[in-house]
This record gives structure tokens, sequence and C-alpha cells, in this order.
């Protein structure tokens, strides 16, 4: 009877603190301090509405530059008309601002390195 007794105390001393822990979490959730203001748990953060579509725009631009890519290596002819319009253009940029045409020098040889350690 004295451990009945004593088991009993116990899960009643158990089941109050549990209520007691569990209702100061409570109040302590809803009284918020002065001046701050409790954010929902579960809310996704906001993203920036320009990095989102720049975002898009990169996905587009890459899944392009590989459209016209596997275009190119189809057709021989398309590849070649490619490249001359791309030396064109670096004629007149590099008449424009003559800094550009050591730079592309520069990528030039930096492509062909980086073509030869692919083929190894």
């Amino acid at each position: 009877m004295k451990q009945t007794f004593i088991r009993s105390l116990f899960l009643l001393l158990f089941i109050c603190g549990g209520t007691m822990l569990f209702a100061q979490g409570k109040k302590a959730k809803l009284a918020a301090p002065a001046g701050e203001v409790l954010a929902p748990e579960s809310v996704k953060p906001v993203r920036d509405p320009v990095a989102v579509l720049r975002g898009k725009l990169l996905y587009k631009r890459n899944q392009a530059k590989r459209l016209e890519r596997e275009a190119a290596d189809k057709d021989p002819l398309l590849q070649e008309k490619v490249q001359k319009l791309e030396a064109e253009i670096r004629a007149l940029y590099c008449a424009a601002e003559p800094k550009l045409s050591e730079i592309y020098a520069e990528q030039s040889k930096l492509s062909d390195e980086i073509e030869g350690m692919k083929e190894k």
C-alpha cells in the first residue's frame, strides 16, 4: 500500500511538473519583450526578387550556350561562320580598346592549355 501511494504521488508530481514546464514555454512564446517581434518558426526567408531573376537569367543563358554548342558541333559551316563573326567582333573591340587585345591573347592561351590538359 505504501509503495502504491508513493508511486501515485510521484506520478502526480511528474504530471504537474510537466504541465508547468509546458505552460511556461507557451507563455515565453506568447509574451515577447517590448519592441521584439516573434517570427513564426516555419517561415522561409524572403529572397530578393532581383536575385531570383538573375538566377533564372543565368540558367537560361547557360542553356542557350549549351544548345548553341550542340548546333555548331552538328553543322561545321555554322561553326565556321560563328568563328568568323567572333573574330570580327574581337577585332572591333580591340580597335576601340587596345587593352582588350592582351586580354584576348591571354584568354586564348589559357583555353589552349585547358584543351591540351583535357586531351591527356
